[in-house]
């Protein structure tokens, strides 16, 4: 039987979330982008005004866009469509304790332990080996990046960008439009959107939108 999946974004993470699809039973997988590279891995079929005049073609969307403010305005556009199609991607090799709660559009990626009681609002990533240790929850649109560990009953706001190989002690709360920088050590609340980096993590400065 076969089943199509349309991925918006032929970048970086969309080939992952394509190795995903594939692995977990995607067995045609067409991308939209409105700027596509010259060559890609997989079919491109057009951009995503193509995909919206084509949507009942396929079983499946996802949107593989990394940047959340970007990922946010693509996953909302479908959604003004009335869409219900959005999938999310959950890598084989993850693991994902049976109570946790993950919500429409999110992608999980190898090797990723998520334990019980967690919550992973819509359109999250939470990627490659990276761990959210019991009752954390991830607001909509974050990405937990490649290698951070959050200890247990973390909040981690909306729109929220955890850099590569963070550390966020058990029980701190992350505003919404935080930006952690790589290799950053969280020991506490931070309460304000911004840059923030070190260890401890420190405020730096604002990001404009």
């Amino acid at each position: 039987m076969t089943r199509r999946l349309a991925i918006i974004g032929a970048g970086g993470h969309g080939k992952v979330a394509a190795d995903i699809a594939e692995l977990v039973g995607w067995n045609e997988i067409h991308f939209f982008d409105d700027c596509p590279p010259e060559t890609y891995p997989w079919i491109v079929k057009g951009n995503i005004s193509d995909l919206i005049e084509q949507l009942s073609a396929y079983d499946g969307l996802f949107v593989a866009i990394g940047n959340n403010a970007f990922r946010k305005k693509v996953l909302e556009l479908l959604e003004a469509h009335n869409e219900t199609s959005l999938i999310t991607l959950i890598h084989p090799k993850a693991v994902v304790a049976k109570s946790v709660l993950i919500k429409e559009g999110c992608l999980i990626a190898a090797s990723a332990v998520i334990n019980p009681s967690v919550v992973i609002e819509k359109g999250c990533i939470v990627n490659t080996s990276s761990s959210i240790d019991h009752d954390c929850h991830i607001e909509q649109f974050s990405h937990i990046a490649p290698g951070v560990h959050l200890s247990g009953n973390v909040k981690i706001g909306k729109n929220n960008w955890i850099g590569v190989g963070s550390t966020i002690i058990q029980g701190a709360t992350l505003a919404d439009d935080v930006y952690l920088g790589a290799g950053s050590v969280v020991v506490k609340n931070l309460m304000s959107a911004g840059l923030y980096y070190g260890n401890p993590a420190k405020f730096q400065r604002n990001i404009k939108g």
